[in-house]
């Protein structure tokens, strides 16, 4: 039996110079990189050299226009009192703010409650039991005048209809009404009263 000796990749291996090309070009382009590299370091720590050559001398330049205005001041320890002072105002317009949002605006009440009255007729006794949250007043009109243009009824439902009153109050009701004689005038007096809306109605 014959034995044949075939090479299958005789052909297919590089020529000694193709290799050198090869290699000499692996080799430009590791020293390519290897350039950039280092060029993008060196640039990126002489930035960072600067910002901080740059934060020193603004922290100079701070310094020395504090201290000719300011001597014998320290510029850190009274930027962190004022700080702290800052923080002390702000939770204190908070705590105000807070309240005025819970007080009651009698001033807004009485002029809504004014605005459905007919002409000739006012408000008085206009007060407010803070022990109860009831707020209570009178309607005064003269008799003579409103004879039937004046209805308690129609006032109350016209108040109801007040989207602001009904936020701060609740239970408007009408409880006493009397006539009697003022200054040779007859005049109506008619009663209200009202609960004071609980917290966190809208």
């Amino acid at each position: 039996m014959m034995d044949f000796k075939i090479n299958l990749i005789k052909n297919k291996v590089p020529s000694l110079e193709k290799r050198r090309f090869i290699f000499a070009g692996i080799i430009l382009y590791l020293f390519v990189c290897g350039f950039v590299l280092v060029s993008l370091s060196y640039r990126i720590t002489a930035n960072f050299v600067k910002i901080d050559k740059d934060k020193e001398a603004v922290a100079l330049l701070e310094k020395k226009i504090y201290t000719q205005n300011f001597p014998g001041k320290n510029l850190y320890a009274d930027a962190s009192k004022m700080k702290t002072k800052i923080s002390q105002y702000v939770e204190a317009l908070e705590r105000i703010n807070n309240v005025l949002a819970k007080r009651i605006d009698l001033t807004t009440l009485f002029l809504r409650f004014s605005a459905a009255l007919p002409i000739g007729a006012h408000i008085d006794n206009f007060k407010l039991d803070n022990l109860n949250k009831v707020l209570s007043f009178y309607v005064v009109a003269p008799e003579d005048k409103m004879r039937g243009t004046f209805d308690t009824s129609k006032l109350i439902s016209y108040w109801k209809n007040d989207t602001y009153l009904m936020s701060q109050i609740e239970h408007i009701q009408s409880s006493i009404s009397r006539k009697q004689k003022r200054k040779e005038e007859q005049i109506s007096i008619s009663e209200f009263s009202c609960s004071l809306a609980k917290e966190g109605k809208p």
